[in-house]
This record gives C-alpha cells, sequence and structure tokens, in this order.
C-alpha cells in the first residue's frame, strides 16, 4: 500500500512513437512536501516524461497516480483541476496585457473565473471576479512582483518573465507543480532569487518536481534526484546519494557536470 504522504506515483511508465521509444517503464515517486529534480542528457525523456504526467500525451503503458486517483488516461485540464500544474520552460505570457492580467488567467482554474463570463453582468459572476483579483494580488505579494502589476508583460526584464511564469502556475493553486528548466538563462543574481522563490513555494505547501539542467540548482534544491538515460530511470536518490553513485559518475560526473 503506498504511503499515506505519497502525492504521485509514477509506475512502469512508457510513452512510444513507433519504433522510438521516447520514455520506456519510468518509475518514480514524489512525496508531499519534497523537491524532486530530474535530470539527464538531451533525448533522456524528460519532456517527455513531463507531457505524459500532466495529461499532455497519452502513455502507451503504466499508470500515473496522483493523490491516490489513477489519472493515466484524464485530459490536461481535468488533471490541472486536481492540482497538478505544469510549467513550461519558454515564458507563456500574455506580453502585451498587464502583469496582474496574466496571473488573472492562471487564476481560471481554481476559482471557476472565465473571461468569457465578464460579458454577462451577473451576481455570480462578479464575485469570481472579486475572489480571483483577491487571489492574484496575494500571488504577485507572494513573488514579490506587486508593483509590476499594471506594467505589460513585454516591458519586464527576463528574469522578472521568468518569475511571472511560475506566479501564473501558482494562481492554479497547485498541489504539484512542475517547472521544466525554471532557472535557464538567468544571471548569477536572478538565478539565486528563483532558488529562494521555489523554496519558498515549497514551504508555502506545494510540492515541486522540477527538470533542470543547472547542477548547482539541483544539488541545492532537491530532496531528492532522479536521473534518466535513454527514457528510463537510471537512478534515484538524495544529491550525496547521486554524486556517489558509480554508474551516475560514469555516465554524466566524470567529466564535472551533468547536461540535463
Amino acid at each position: 500500500m503506498a504511503s499515506a504522504l505519497r502525492l504521485l506515483e509514477v509506475k512502469g511508465l512508457s510513452r512510444h512513437f513507433g519504433g522510438i521509444r521516447a520514455m520506456d517503464n519510468m518509475e518514480l515517486r514524489v512525496e508531499q512536501g519534497e523537491i524532486v529534480g530530474i535530470i539527464g542528457p538531451n533525448g533522456a525523456g524528460k519532456s517527455t516524461f513531463f507531457s505524459v504526467v500532466s495529461g499532455h500525451q497519452k502513455a502507451t503503458a503504466g499508470r500515473v497516480v496522483f493523490g491516490g486517483i489513477d489519472v493515466t488516461s484524464w485530459r490536461p485540464h481535468r488533471i490541472a483541476r486536481r492540482g497538478l500544474i505544469r510549467g513550461f520552460q519558454a515564458n507563456v505570457l500574455f506580453r502585451e496585457h498587464t502583469v496582474l492580467w496574466n496571473v488573472l488567467v492562471g487564476c481560471q482554474i481554481p476559482v471557476g473565473f472565465t473571461l468569457l463570463g465578464t460579458l454577462f453582468n451577473v451576481t455570480s459572476t462578479l464575485a469570481k471576479q472579486k475572489q480571483a483579483l483577491e487571489q492574484a494580488y496575494e500571488i504577485l505579494d507572494f513573488v514579490k512582483m506587486a508593483e509590476f502589476s499594471e506594467q505589460r508583460a513585454s516591458v519586464l526584464s527576463y528574469g522578472h518573465q521568468r518569475i511571472l511564469s511560475l506566479a501564473i502556475s501558482l494562481a492554479a493553486r497547485p498541489r504539484l507543480l512542475l517547472l521544466d528548466e525554471p532557472t535557464t538563462g538567468m544571471d548569477a543574481d536572478q538565478l539565486e532569487t528563483m532558488l529562494n522563490l521555489i523554496t519558498k513555494v515549497r514551504d508555502s505547501g506545494v510540492t515541486i518536481l522540477l527538470v533542470e539542467h543547472n547542477m548547482r540548482a539541483i544539488f541545492k534544491l532537491c530532496d531528492r534526484i532522479a536521473v534518466m538515460r535513454a527514457g528510463t530511470k537510471l537512478a534515484d536518490g538524495t544529491p550525496a546519494e547521486i554524486k556517489s553513485n558509480q554508474e551516475v559518475i560514469g555516465a554524466y560526473l566524470g567529466g564535472g557536470a551533468v547536461d540535463a
């Protein structure tokens, strides 16, 4: 029987494209309150893993159990409403709209508010709008971007655009947040800010599963790390265990770094 604290369990998960095995028999567990990292070379299957777990691609075989419920065949929006939210590597923003407007878009999932509803001046819609606004401002305060609320997303610095992307994901009230290379392209100061923010998100009660190529970020942030190779899991353990794993050292760490 799975642990009562287990939030995600992936069992024998595979995704094949004809004769190509993009992911094959992948196994992973994520406990509530953890930050778990996934590393591996380009083509290891990391993005495919995220896509299948979040419902954006269908599994060829295996199961995805989230919160004790088998969600393997669920559509992405249904999985998201359960609290499994995927953030994307690129800054997925409405660039010509304000920071606040972008976060409000993310608020549609938990509060049931839709932009179409603004066409109808009814009490329920107005109440949902008010709830969404309150939530959006709370999130902007949380990520320390309230001062930018009325700025267009397009004029933000690159680092602030990355933080805004995270804020949009938080607006969906995730229980488990999947982050795809959240520190990519950041300078040292921006990197430190993002690492502190991700830790703050975890401390607020959100479990995090992330793909990352920056080894400093991975080993600083993560409670556990899974190493993927050729679509399956090579190793899984604490940062110290991964650093001392001879198979991982031979495959990746012998050159001094792991290319995720």
